[in-house]
Protein backbone atom coordinates (compact mmCIF):
# COMPACT_ATOMS: atom_id res chain seq x y z
CA UNK A 1 0.00 0.00 0.00
CA UNK A 2 2.99 2.52 0.49
CA UNK A 3 4.27 1.53 -2.51
CA UNK A 4 1.47 2.30 -4.60
CA UNK A 5 1.00 5.79 -2.29
CA UNK A 6 4.39 6.49 -3.30
CA UNK A 7 4.20 5.30 -7.24
CA UNK A 8 0.80 7.15 -7.44
CA UNK A 9 2.28 10.83 -5.97
CA UNK A 10 5.94 10.32 -7.90
CA UNK A 11 5.34 7.65 -10.35
CA UNK A 12 9.14 8.21 -11.21
CA UNK A 13 9.72 5.59 -8.26
CA UNK A 14 8.53 2.97 -9.72
CA UNK A 15 11.49 0.61 -10.56
CA UNK A 16 13.88 2.23 -12.91
CA UNK A 17 14.13 1.49 -16.61
CA UNK A 18 12.38 -0.77 -18.84
CA UNK A 19 16.05 -2.16 -19.93
CA UNK A 20 17.39 -2.12 -16.63
CA UNK A 21 14.53 -4.21 -15.40
CA UNK A 22 14.44 -6.60 -18.72
CA UNK A 23 17.84 -7.51 -18.19
CA UNK A 24 17.51 -8.49 -14.59
CA UNK A 25 14.56 -10.26 -15.59
CA UNK A 26 16.61 -11.95 -17.85
CA UNK A 27 19.21 -12.94 -15.10
CA UNK A 28 16.69 -14.31 -13.20
CA UNK A 29 15.57 -16.61 -16.22
CA UNK A 30 18.76 -17.57 -17.44
CA UNK A 31 19.40 -19.87 -14.89
CA UNK A 32 18.36 -23.62 -15.69
CA UNK A 33 17.27 -23.38 -18.90
CA UNK A 34 18.34 -24.00 -22.49
CA UNK A 35 20.78 -22.23 -24.68
CA UNK A 36 18.38 -21.36 -27.14
CA UNK A 37 15.45 -20.44 -25.36
CA UNK A 38 18.14 -18.05 -23.11
CA UNK A 39 19.14 -16.79 -26.98
CA UNK A 40 15.24 -16.10 -27.71
CA UNK A 41 14.92 -14.05 -24.75
CA UNK A 42 17.65 -12.10 -24.69
CA UNK A 43 16.90 -11.89 -28.85
CA UNK A 44 13.37 -9.94 -27.53
CA UNK A 45 14.93 -8.13 -25.47
CA UNK A 46 17.63 -6.51 -27.71
CA UNK A 47 14.63 -5.73 -30.58
CA UNK A 48 12.11 -4.69 -27.71
CA UNK A 49 15.08 -2.27 -26.36
CA UNK A 50 16.01 -1.27 -30.41
CA UNK A 51 12.02 -0.38 -31.18
CA UNK A 52 11.78 1.85 -28.08
CA UNK A 53 14.75 3.72 -28.55
CA UNK A 54 15.23 6.20 -25.38
CA UNK A 55 12.32 5.65 -24.32
CA UNK A 56 13.88 2.04 -22.84
CA UNK A 57 16.19 4.10 -20.60
CA UNK A 58 13.01 6.10 -18.71
CA UNK A 59 10.74 4.62 -16.43
CA UNK A 60 8.83 1.19 -16.76
CA UNK A 61 5.39 3.11 -16.61
CA UNK A 62 5.82 5.37 -19.75
CA UNK A 63 5.91 2.38 -21.48
CA UNK A 64 2.55 2.17 -23.46
CA UNK A 65 -0.06 -0.10 -25.78
CA UNK A 66 1.26 2.01 -28.71
CA UNK A 67 4.88 0.85 -27.27
CA UNK A 68 4.08 -2.44 -27.76
CA UNK A 69 2.35 -2.28 -31.15
CA UNK A 70 5.23 -0.18 -31.89
CA UNK A 71 7.61 -3.04 -31.50
CA UNK A 72 5.86 -5.53 -32.89
CA UNK A 73 5.31 -3.53 -36.46
CA UNK A 74 9.28 -3.29 -36.45
CA UNK A 75 9.36 -6.96 -35.71
CA UNK A 76 7.30 -7.15 -39.23
CA UNK A 77 9.19 -4.63 -41.30
CA UNK A 78 12.34 -6.28 -40.18
CA UNK A 79 11.24 -9.42 -41.45
CA UNK A 80 10.68 -11.93 -39.28
CA UNK A 81 7.91 -14.41 -39.16
CA UNK A 82 4.90 -14.60 -37.41
CA UNK A 83 5.97 -17.10 -35.03
CA UNK A 84 9.17 -15.68 -34.11
CA UNK A 85 6.97 -12.24 -33.54
CA UNK A 86 4.74 -13.49 -31.23
CA UNK A 87 7.24 -15.13 -29.31
CA UNK A 88 9.21 -11.86 -28.90
CA UNK A 89 6.28 -10.21 -27.90
CA UNK A 90 5.17 -13.34 -25.31
CA UNK A 91 8.40 -12.51 -23.69
CA UNK A 92 7.76 -8.66 -23.86
CA UNK A 93 3.94 -9.45 -22.08
CA UNK A 94 6.21 -11.91 -19.31
CA UNK A 95 8.56 -8.59 -18.51
CA UNK A 96 5.90 -6.30 -17.95
CA UNK A 97 3.30 -8.99 -16.15
CA UNK A 98 6.50 -9.60 -13.69
CA UNK A 99 6.42 -5.41 -13.21
CA UNK A 100 3.11 -5.91 -12.40
CA UNK A 101 3.25 -8.69 -10.07
CA UNK A 102 6.06 -6.55 -8.42
CA UNK A 103 3.77 -3.79 -7.98
CA UNK A 104 6.20 -1.61 -10.75
CA UNK A 105 3.64 -0.86 -12.67
CA UNK A 106 -0.51 -0.84 -12.45
CA UNK A 107 -1.43 -2.22 -15.98
CA UNK A 108 0.18 -4.25 -18.78
CA UNK A 109 0.39 -2.53 -21.86
CA UNK A 110 1.24 -5.95 -23.80
CA UNK A 111 -1.82 -7.48 -22.39
CA UNK A 112 -3.86 -6.29 -25.62
CA UNK A 113 -1.46 -7.09 -28.03
CA UNK A 114 -2.83 -10.12 -30.28
CA UNK A 115 -0.95 -12.25 -31.65
CA UNK A 116 -0.65 -12.35 -35.39
CA UNK A 117 -1.51 -14.88 -37.78
CA UNK A 118 0.95 -17.57 -38.09
CA UNK A 119 0.04 -18.82 -41.93
CA UNK A 120 3.69 -17.33 -42.86
CA UNK A 121 5.26 -20.12 -41.32
CA UNK A 122 5.83 -22.95 -43.10
CA UNK A 123 8.00 -25.98 -42.76
CA UNK A 124 10.72 -26.45 -45.14
CA UNK A 125 13.46 -28.55 -45.65
CA UNK A 126 17.02 -27.45 -44.30
CA UNK A 127 18.50 -28.46 -47.78
CA UNK A 128 17.00 -28.33 -51.22
CA UNK A 129 17.60 -31.06 -53.49
CA UNK A 130 20.57 -29.73 -55.51
CA UNK A 131 22.45 -28.96 -52.02
CA UNK A 132 22.34 -32.73 -50.94
CA UNK A 133 23.41 -33.92 -54.17
CA UNK A 134 26.52 -31.61 -53.83
CA UNK A 135 26.67 -32.32 -50.67
CA UNK A 136 26.67 -36.14 -50.62
CA UNK A 137 28.53 -36.52 -54.48
CA UNK A 138 31.92 -37.92 -54.23
CA UNK A 139 34.66 -34.99 -54.65
CA UNK A 140 35.70 -34.27 -58.79
CA UNK A 141 38.73 -36.73 -59.54
CA UNK A 142 41.86 -35.14 -59.60
CA UNK A 143 44.52 -36.43 -62.33
CA UNK A 144 48.08 -36.59 -62.46
CA UNK A 145 50.70 -35.75 -60.21
CA UNK A 146 51.31 -33.20 -57.44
Amino acid sequence: LIRQMLRNANPEVSGGSFRKFAASWLDQREVGIEDSTATAYRNAVKYANRSLGSKSEGTLHKITVGDVEKIQADLVAMGLRSKTINHHVSVLRRILRSAVDKDLISKNPATTTKGRPTGDSKRRAPFSVDEWRNWWSPPPATSGRA
